[in-house]
């Protein structure tokens, strides 16, 4: 068993940096704002816990990666930003979300919230509900778990369709499971950071331009259960919580990102 912890001068360096551009905006902060940041390299802070591994199976040793400093995630050419005439997140759902429409409707409006509050500033709309065969995507049975599953790559073509001119994302939501291509068993999401689509399974909902979600069962109870984590890099966590000092990341599930031909398949584990 292992456990990844960071000291206060390695979060430091990696949250605040010394990169000018990033130091003239730090310093715009105000007194609460740098004391939510400076909480974080407190020890024993509730924001960045300790990532307990368990086996050489777990994510984090199996699928090594590079790490990402707040300097990095703003430089980095793929990273969006609203502007006036792009600030709207629409969700798409697609597909049936059980027999309750009115457990659908309260999960729908939860969801709502959420990333208005995650992604503050921005408008969330939800669209209709779409049945799968109107979206025209190849499926499969899978032959392991005998699930129906819809092939993510053609519901980015389909959402890239939808995408109205002023939304800054469109997100596709379904109870059906993902496959990116033949050779994988399923993938909790995948995405798209040079192009218009991105989809994107359940348990993350992240800044990028046209996620597909999963989510879990219909009947959920979105305001006392467990609902999606606010994941991400380091320096990801802390500008969301800057905004909205009440969000709170339970450390619960841990995310990643494998890069595969310019699209991003995103997977999870419960810590």
């Amino acid at each position: 068993m292992k456990v990844i912890k960071h000291s206060e001068e390695v979060l430091k360096a990696a949250l605040v940096s010394k990169d000018t551009q990033l130091a003239k905006l730090y310093e715009k902060f105000n007194p609460k704002e740098k004391g939510l940041l400076n909480e974080a390299f407190r020890p024993g802070s509730v924001l960045f816990k300790p990532i307990t591994l368990h086996s050489e199976s777990d994510w984090i040793s199996s699928h090594p990666e590079p790490t990402q400093d707040f300097a990095q995630f703003y430089h980095d050419p793929c990273r969006k930003t609203p502007t006036p005439q792009k600030n709207r997140i629409y969700v798409q759902p697609i597909g049936s979300f059980g027999d309750s429409r009115v457990s659908t409707d309260v999960y729908m409006k939860w969801l709502k919230d959420y990333c208005e509050a995650f992604y503050y500033g921005l408008i969330v709309r939800i669209l209709g509900p779409v049945p799968v065969s109107h979206t025209g995507c190849p499926f499969r049975i899978n032959e392991n778990t005998y699930n129906l599953q819809i092939h993510a790559g053609h519901l980015l073509s389909y959402l890239k369709k939808k995408k109205p001119k002023d939304a800054f994302c469109i997100v596709g939501v379904t109870m059906i499971d993902l496959y990116p291509k033949d050779s994988w068993n399923f993938v909790f999401g995948q995405a798209s950071l040079t192009e218009d689509p991105d989809s994107r399974d359940w348990a993350h909902l992240w800044t990028a331009s046209l996620p597909v979600v999963r989510m879990r069962h219909a009947g959920l109870q979105p305001f006392g259960g467990i609902g999606p984590t606010p994941i991400g890099s380091l320096p990801h966590l802390s500008a969301q919580a800057t905004v909205r000092p009440w969000l709170q990341h339970s450390g619960k599930i841990q995310g990643t990102a494998e890069m595969d031909g310019g699209r991003s398949y995103w997977n999870r584990r419960r810590a």
